[in-house]
């Protein structure tokens, strides 16, 4: 008789519905995109790191010589750190994080020296990043707790 009445009412069960739909699905929702954003960080580090060793081994792949150990190595850690600081990683990476190997034609590890320059060398940096200091993450632990990760590309080329 009055079908206009059972509308009413089964709308107005509902008309909390959506917000509380809403706000058990808000906490997945942010959680997932910490995750992202940590995780985009995590690359964008390695990413900046990758590069600065390249950079670096292409300076030392054609420094001369006789200055290869003594000024050519420092120049390319203080290459790797300027580089990554440009790009935004904190200031905690210095020079001692990075390291250079050198090796001979038959990809033996040898002597970086002056004078007697490499057939082959390798540019390596280290550097701890701990995930979950932006936003916080919740790990197979079950607890918010930041976890550090160990970032460290290289770049190996051929000297000139």
């Amino acid at each position: 008789m009055f079908p206009f009445i059972a509308k009413r009412t089964s709308v107005r069960r509902q008309s909390g519905s959506a917000a509380v739909e809403f706000a058990i699905l808000l906490i997945p929702l942010l959680l997932m995109t910490g995750v992202i954003v940590e995780l985009g960080r995590a690359f964008w580090y390695y990413d900046a790191l990758a590069k600065s060793t390249r950079d670096a081994a292409r300076l030392l792949s054609i420094t001369a010589p006789e200055t290869f150990a003594s000024s050519g190595i420092p120049s390319a850690a203080a290459l790797v750190v300027n580089a990554s600081r440009a790009a935004g990683i904190p200031a905690d990476l210095g020079t001692d994080d990075v390291t250079v190997i050198c090796y001979d034609s038959n990809y033996q590890q040898a002597n970086c020296e002056d004078g007697n320059p490499p057939h082959y060398l390798r540019v390596d940096v280290s550097y701890t990043l701990t995930i979950g200091d932006l936003f916080p993450v919740i790990f197979p632990t079950g607890r918010l707790t930041p976890l550090p990760i160990t970032l460290d590309p290289g770049t190996t080329m051929r000297r000139m």
